[in-house]
């Protein structure tokens, strides 16, 4: 089975959330009410091609949002740490084979931002964490 480098990507941040995490706290979609916190949701995808360059083979440019969720924004430093252990390991991926990280393809980072913010858009008072990346893929 041919797997896109898009769908190859979302695999590597959603084994990387479960070894953080656990898989019962990584979500692909909205969590639903009631959900444990702390945990990761694998958020918007967008994949773009420079296919007039190429004609031949695609290397799409690849944005991944991540998001960490915490319900007490006084834990601001644990949900910090969890983003930067994130983001440690991702930085891996094109030098290591890490456990279940075997990407198919080979990444660039162009560039990965992280921020750090209180959310009051749920019942109770959220930390959220948001890393957002930006690769080509090869």
């Amino acid at each position: 089975m041919i797997i896109t480098p898009h769908q190859d990507f979302f695999n590597i941040c959603r084994d990387i959330a479960i070894k953080l995490i656990g898989e019962e706290n990584v979500y692909d979609f909205l969590p639903p009410k009631g959900a444990k916190y702390p945990f990761i949701y694998i958020g918007v995808q967008q994949h773009t091609e420079d296919t007039w360059k190429n004609k031949d083979a695609i290397y799409p440019t690849i944005y991944q949002d991540i998001y960490i969720y915490n319900d007490n924004p006084l834990k601001r430093g644990s949900t910090s740490k969890l983003a930067m252990d994130f983001v440690s390991i991702l930085r891996t991926i094109n030098t290591t084979n890490i456990a279940s990280l075997n990407p198919n393809y080979d990444y660039h980072f162009n560039e990965i931002t992280f921020n750090l913010r209180p959310d009051n858009t749920a019942e109770v008072p959220l930390m959220q964490a948001h890393i957002y990346i930006e690769l080509k893929a090869y």
